[in-house]
């Protein structure tokens, strides 16, 4: 798996922005229609030409380093981390490492996960399309990820379910995610308990937001992720060192008394 961070590189991690990040320069006029086109026009040219080329597995596609956001790509086998998203409050230089590892450490552990979620797990590490696991452990997988899955088709969104294996692909990076952030996080050095409450507290508060009603009932029937309140309880809910974080008694609405073991 490799790994774009901020903006593009190539293979040896050197900067590399390709020609698509210049093509309109001195280009452009005043008229936003005519820019319109141009920007049209080039696309198709790069189109063309990108036809009778190899594929570039480090390509950022539609994607740019403004975004606020991360991305696995299966077929490639790639990580892509914008600049976007190592800001505050996902990253901080200043921020303690219980804050950066519990938003952003979460992040990029859940986009590395998706290379073995019910997807990822499909393609090899070259990004190409074939069954490299033992049947064994693909029967084990599904077995445990249904497991997973259950628990997310409990959640509820005024009165709808939550389609937990329609989600299942994000419900299991995110709980890879967790899972090897807090791993990173505990081995780099002895922790405090309130360190750990931090890095569960800065996780949940990755996936703060306000929603309207109409749009969270949408995002149950359409969106591949869970609601972000359902990422929050179930992510944590499956994950024991929260209750010992938080020193929850056994059988409370955050520690149930079994969990859900995918990886």
């Amino acid at each position: 798996m490799f790994f774009q961070v901020a903006w593009p590189t190539d293979k040896d991690d050197k900067t590399h922005w390709p020609e698509i990040t210049y093509a309109m320069d001195g280009k452009m006029g005043s008229d936003f229609m005519s820019n319109f086109m141009l920007k049209e026009r080039l696309a198709v040219e790069k189109d063309f030409n990108d036809i009778s080329k190899p594929p570039n597995r480090r390509s950022w596609g539609g994607n740019t380093p403004l975004e606020v956001n991360a991305f696995y790509g299966a077929e490639s086998n790639g990580l892509w981390i914008p600049a976007g998203i190592l800001q505050s409050p996902f990253f901080d230089a200043g921020n303690s490492d219980a804050r950066n590892f519990g938003s952003i450490g979460s992040v990029l552990g859940h986009e590395m996960s998706h290379g073995f979620d019910d997807n990822g797990r499909q393609y090899d590490k070259r990004g190409e399309l074939h069954d490299w696991w033992s049947e064994e452990t693909v029967a084990n997988y599904k077995k445990r990820s249904m497991c997973l899955a259950d628990v997310f088709s409990s959640f509820t969104v005024a009165g709808r379910h939550v389609n937990g294996k329609y989600t299942l692909g994000e419900d299991s990076a995110d709980s890879g995610g967790i899972k090897f952030s807090y791993a990173a996080f505990t081995k780099k050095t002895e922790r405090s308990e309130e360190e750990k409450r931090i890095f569960f507290t800065s996780f949940a508060q990755t996936w703060c937001q306000v929603e309207r009603k109409k749009s969270a009932v949408s995002g149950v029937l359409t969106d591949p992720h869970a609601p972000n309140k359902f990422r929050v309880i179930g992510g944590m809910t499956q994950f024991a060192p929260f209750q010992d974080a938080f020193q929850c008694p056994s059988g409370a609405p955050m520690a149930p008394t079994s969990r859900c073991t995918l990886w």
